[in-house]
């Protein structure tokens, strides 16, 4: 079977086939496609199955999304939302250029590690978990975040946002369109 007769096939019955809502399944594929455009390739399926559980869409549908990124796609596909997410914070400025380049960023070499930051990543102490519920925490972690991958995470957010509205909104026409034929297929 072919990719695009794959795809066809996963619309027609996994998304438009699904007895959902019109609404939770088009915002299951939002879900999706902003999950699947993040830094976080290995744990996406376990980050949307979360934020679809907490902000109760759909799934399923969403799911086959995050194969966007993928082991044979991660460099290309994050390069480019870097590239995005670059432009998006220094308005195009030497988007194509070294990181030093770019101006309000930081040279590596030469500057100590970003707080909550060490050789290894992100700190963290033998009694982590009671950590989580502090402020500084999230605040440590955040700016950590910020300070190795603004770009990044600016990036797929700009991607995620473009590409799941348009998917978000021919899911819900999808779905009304097609509802509406088979009710007017069982009226007659």
């Amino acid at each position: 079977m072919t990719l695009i007769r794959k795809i066809r096939h996963f619309i027609r019955y996994q998304v438009l086939g699904t007895s959902d809502t019109p609404h939770r399944v088009a915002a299951g594929v939002f879900l999706g496609f902003l999950v699947a455009w993040t830094p976080t390739i290995g744990v996406q399926i376990a980050i949307y199955v979360a934020l679809a559980t907490l902000l109760r869409v759909n799934k399923v549908v969403g799911v086959p999304i995050l194969f966007i990124s993928n082991p044979l796609t991660a460099v290309p596909l994050y390069y480019f939302v870097w590239l995005v997410g670059s432009y998006a914070l220094h308005c195009g400025v030497a988007a194509g250029g070294a990181p030093s380049d770019i101006p309000g960023t930081n040279d590596a070499t030469t500057e100590s590690p970003p707080s909550g930051i060490n050789d290894e990543g992100l700190s963290v102490s033998s009694d982590w978990w009671s950590e989580l519920g502090q402020r500084e925490f999230w605040q440590s972690l955040g700016q950590g975040l910020l300070d190795t991958g603004a770009e990044l995470w600016v990036g797929a957010l700009i991607l995620g946002i473009t590409t799941g509205l348009p998917a978000y909104f021919l899911t819900l026409w999808g779905l009304r369109t097609l509802r509406e034929r088979r009710r007017a297929a069982e009226a007659q």
